[in-house]
């Protein structure tokens, strides 16, 4: 049997590469999308060790959040943003699992699971979830409930309007028009207490969780935390 699947594995392979969504290498048994090499290569930002981080200062002042990190530094034209720009814009779902499954793997060595109940993708508005056909803040959000065990709850937030791409305005001007974009759902605002862990692919100027945030805080003595796969070196 053992020959019979090492025979198997080389026709899968010559016939179906699995390469490195990086460096483009075979991938070897263990290794799923990235190479052990180029996923040890992406510039970690070890933010869930402290408090007190650059993450969490993004906020201070602006919004009440219980804790907060981003898993990787994020720079224009690096693998991450290769990476990132696959699976929200080429429906590469495979790579927004795996970077999810990374993410859930910090929030579980940091612990925090203890402090929420749940997870949180920042949601899409429904126009535009219906051309792309996913959000990609859910599909991370679901690889890192599958390693640190917290649920994805989708009922808590929607997104009530519509706004065009914000990847090109200042922070002033997104924060205007973002504002009273998301809402929280009427059976959320009964569930007094609730600890939300907010979930978003890139933090930039932050204009989207915040405006996340004042959404939340219509929950009485609601908690919440921010996690995001990366977070821009250069607003």
């Amino acid at each position: 049997m053992n020959l019979f699947s090492r025979i198997s594995d080389g026709l899968l392979q010559l016939f179906f590469p699995n390469n490195c969504l990086i460096c483009g290498r075979s991938l070897v048994t263990g290794e799923e999308n990235i190479c052990l090499m180029c996923m040890a290569a992406l510039p970690r930002t070890s933010f869930e060790k402290w408090r007190g981080n650059q993450t969490e200062k993004r906020f201070w002042g602006k919004v009440d959040v219980y804790s907060a990190f981003s898993g990787y530094y994020y720079r224009k034209g690096q693998p991450l943003s290769h990476m990132i720009h696959d699976f929200k814009y080429h429906n590469n779902r495979k790579i927004a699992h795996y970077l999810g499954r990374q993410l859930g793997a910090m929030i579980k060595n940091a612990q925090m699971a203890n402090d929420y109940d749940c997870i949180v993708p920042v949601p899409l508005h429904q126009k535009k979830f219906l051309i792309r056909g996913y959000n990609q803040c859910t599909l991370l959000a679901r690889g890192a409930s599958e390693v640190c065990g917290l649920p994805v709850d989708e009922t808590i937030l929607m997104r009530a309007k519509h706004s065009v791409s914000q990847t090109k305005k200042s922070q002033e001007s997104r924060i205007t028009s973002l504002k009273d974009t998301f809402v929280v759902t009427p059976e959320a605002e009964r569930r007094v207490g609730l600890r939300v862990l907010l979930l978003d692919d890139v933090l930039t100027t932050g204009a989207t969780l915040e405006s996340c945030c004042n959404a939340l805080s219509r929950i009485p003595n609601v908690r919440v935390g921010i996690v995001t796969l990366g977070i821009a070196s250069n607003d």
